[in-house]
């Protein structure tokens, strides 16, 4: 199977969320492996699915009916992909399925994806679009609707050019997180989810875009836009420590809930942050101890080998840690 393949069938996988237990739970279905996932992961997941049941009682019901047509139209991919055929636009459509479908209770949003996962496969032609630049707003990634998946697939893109640094159309759909207001109240707003109020948990948003902005910020991609110093150092010395869990070192998502908040430390979102600092963390002691198990997503024990801790001497220390949770994500 090629990659792309590979990519889709983890997003197929990832839809199939239901109520029967952590052996039908993506964290367990998605990474077969002799790799045990840790307790806390299961545990965070089984409570999240606790929260999509407080938003929609018949949550599972829906999910499930949804489940079989996304399979359906996603074994048609693979069969295009192995005759050779481009499914460029239909696997742009593929991956922000899988993450609505593991992530929100927005079935209004799956249906619509779904059809037009549906019209993308009736229409091959139209396979090749998503490979264009858009250049009314300068962004890749014509088949996606989300703007983060689009901010990732603008990084993608800009790492083929970044010897040149060219492209074609200035990248206004970045302007929303321009300045280190606008900055902060994006993160701000995808650092804390409510599961239980919205139907949405936002934790792999914040994931991938705190990865894809980082690296467009502070490798100044593209050269001649508007990621300005300011920008660089609201990154490092406000928005990084202010996600940070000062008692563990780790970054996460805050989670709300009517028990109250509760914040779950992410291998994947720590692991990401420390590498494209170079290790150059301040308490790189706290970050360096065993994974305490939360949000893995499934890679804790695959990552735990190549965990990027520098020897000490190769630490600065960059930022201060700033106490207080809540004083970031309030």
């Amino acid at each position: 199977m090629q990659f792309r393949g590979l990519i889709i069938a983890v997003c197929l996988a990832q839809c199939t969320m239901n109520a029967q237990g952590q052996q039908d739970h993506p964290l367990a279905t998605v990474h077969k492996s002799n790799v045990a996932v840790p307790a806390g992961d299961l545990q965070v997941e089984a409570w999240k699915r606790q929260q999509f049941l407080a938003y929609d009682s018949q949550y599972f019901n829906k999910i499930i009916r949804r489940v079989d047509r996304a399979r359906q139209l996603g074994k048609q991919v693979f069969a295009r992909e192995d005759s050779g055929a481009s499914t460029a636009c239909s696997h742009e459509i593929v991956y922000e399925l899988g993450w609505l479908m593991s992530s929100t209770a927005d079935f209004a949003r799956i249906d619509q994806r779904l059809e037009d996962l549906q019209y993308s496969l009736d229409h091959p032609e139209l396979e090749a679009k998503s490979a264009e630049q858009h250049c009314a707003d300068g962004s890749w990634g014509e088949c996606l609707t989300s703007w983060f998946f689009k901010v990732n697939e603008y990084f993608d893109r800009m790492q083929d050019y970044r010897v040149q640094d060219k492209y074609t159309c200035p990248p206004s759909f970045l302007d929303s997180v321009a300045t280190p207001e606008k900055l902060t109240r994006y993160f701000q707003s995808v650092a804390v989810s409510n599961i239980a109020a919205t139907g949405i948990d936002h934790r792999r948003e914040f994931n991938e875009s705190l990865s894809n902005l980082m690296r467009l910020i502070l490798k100044g991609l593209p050269s001649d836009y508007l990621f300005k110093p300011k920008l660089r150092r609201a990154m490092l010395e406000q928005i990084l420590p202010a996600f940070r869990n000062p008692q563990t070192g780790y970054w996460g998502e805050l989670y709300r809930s009517a028990a109250g908040n509760r914040f779950v430390d992410d291998l994947s979102i720590s692991y990401h942050v420390i590498t494209y600092l170079d290790g150059d963390i301040s308490d790189w002691q706290k970050s360096a101890r065993p994974y305490p198990g939360g949000q893995g997503s499934g890679l804790s024990g695959r990552l735990a080998g190549s965990w990027p801790v520098p020897e000490p001497p190769q630490y600065g220390r960059r930022y201060p840690v700033q106490a207080g949770l809540e004083a970031g994500n309030s």
